[in-house]
C-alpha cells in the first residue's frame, strides 16, 4: 500500500465542480480508514463561506449528540431506579383537615 492518500477520480472532481456553483469540500474515506477531504473553491470567499457553514453545522450536530446522550442516560438511570416506595394512606395526618 502507499503511503500517499488516494485521489478522488478527477472525471468525479470535474463534475462535482460543474453543479457546485462556486466550490466543494467532500470528505471521504480512504483505503486505510482515515478521513481523505477533497475540495476546490472558485475563490477564497467561497472557501470562507462553506468553512463557516461546516463550522456551524458540526456545532449543531455536537448538540444533537449531547441531548441525544443525556436523554439516553436519564433513561437508562430511570430504569435502573427501584420504585418509589409506597404510602401507607392511613397514617397521613392531612387527611382530618376535610
Amino acid at each position: 500500500m502507499s503511503d500517499q492518500a488516494p485521489k478522488v477520480d478527477k472525471i468525479l472532481m470535474r463534475q462535482i465542480n460543474e453543479k457546485a456553483n462556486g466550490g466543494f469540500i467532500m470528505f471521504t474515506f480512504g483505503e486505510d480508514g482515515y478521513p481523505v477531504v477533497s475540495s476546490h473553491f472558485d475563490d477564497a470567499s467561497k472557501a470562507m463561506a462553506l468553512q463557516h457553514y461546516i463550522t456551524n453545522w458540526s456545532l449543531a450536530v455536537d448538540a444533537v449528540t449531547l441531548e441525544n446522550t443525556v436523554a439516553d442516560m436519564e433513561s437508562q438511570m430511570m430504569d435502573d431506579m427501584p420504585p418509589p416506595p409506597e404510602i401507607d394512606d392511613e397514617d397521613n395526618p392531612f387527611d382530618d383537615l376535610d
